[in-house]
């Protein structure tokens, strides 16, 4: 107990003015007013908290329930060069979040729908300007795929730094010098280990593409699962809410903070381990 100091002997007062017993009356009829106030105060906050428990927990607007996955949702993965119209890889990145597994399936991003090459839909000459062509090519993509897409996620050549500072740069080891040229890109490389930069990553993948054989579709369709390999991590987890923030800000994509709130436990599960994840390339109806 700590020390106490101890009190001076103070004689009563043996009288009472008027004004004391006034002060006194005024001061009991308060604290009567104040005791009164109390009870009514805890009276209602007993029915408001009985009213709230009984209620069916809300959701947050624009959040959706966490536990409503989809068994299977097909991402459009694309890359496209604005200043031409030109795009230089299609993919679509599958993911089952029942068994946890991946899969990348690459198309030729030369494809082909009711007359139109993906160039022209994204393009969309004929179209109003207003008019979102991006969620045209999903749709034709999807219709030569055979594989429904739920979202998509559009890479430009002028954002592909600001992607790669988001997700993490991309490690590749080339066993001979690379110097390639043409009049739309150039894509030069010392034999040797690099870490590619954004542009770097996107003529990457345009260079190997070249052609639009299936084996250079592949070997697009099988950097990009290499990356999302990289990209899947436990490091990126624990940034998860400022990852899907910066991309956020430089992908065109109709991904939005529901599919975030529904699908973060997923990913952050499956980041802890090595992805499972597999290749393959489709041959897409002309």
């Amino acid at each position: 107990m700590f020390p106490m100091r101890k009190q001076r002997d103070r004689s009563r007062l043996r009288f009472r003015t008027v004004g004391q017993q006034k002060s006194q009356r005024n001061r009991k009829a308060f604290l009567i007013f104040l005791a009164v106030l109390l009870l009514v105060a805890a009276a209602s906050g007993f029915v408001v908290w009985r009213e709230l428990s009984q209620r069916e927990p809300e959701t947050p607007e624009g959040i959706q329930n966490t536990t409503n996955m989809k068994r299977k949702i097909n991402v459009l993965f694309i890359g496209v060069d604005e200043e031409y119209d030109e795009v230089v890889f299609a993919d679509v990145v599958s993911a089952n979040t029942s068994s946890g597994r991946f899969k990348v399936t690459g198309m030729s991003p030369k494809g082909k729908y009711k007359g139109q090459t993906y160039d022209e839909i994204y393009e969309g000459e004929d179209l109003d300007p207003d008019i979102d062509t991006t969620p045209l090519l999903a749709k034709a993509v999807g219709a030569n795929s055979g594989m429904p897409i739920d979202r998509y996620i559009v890479l430009t050549l002028d954002e592909s730094g600001r992607f790669m500072e988001a997700l993490g740069y991309y490690p590749v080891l080339f066993e001979n010098d690379v110097n390639y040229e043409d009049d739309r890109f150039t894509f030069k490389m010392i034999a040797g280990e690099h870490t590619l930069s954004g542009s770097e990553f996107f003529n990457y993948l345009r260079y190997v593409g070249i052609g639009a054989t299936p084996e250079s579709i592949e070997a697009q369709a099988n950097i990009i699962a290499d990356f999302l390999d990289s990209a899947i991590s436990p490091t990126n987890a624990a940034k998860e809410q400022k990852v899907f923030e910066d991309l956020a800000d430089v992908v065109e994509s109709d991904i939005n903070i529901s599919d975030y709130a529904r699908y973060q436990g997923f990913l952050n599960e499956v980041s802890q381990d090595n992805l499972k994840i597999s290749v393959e390339v489709l041959e897409e109806t002309k």
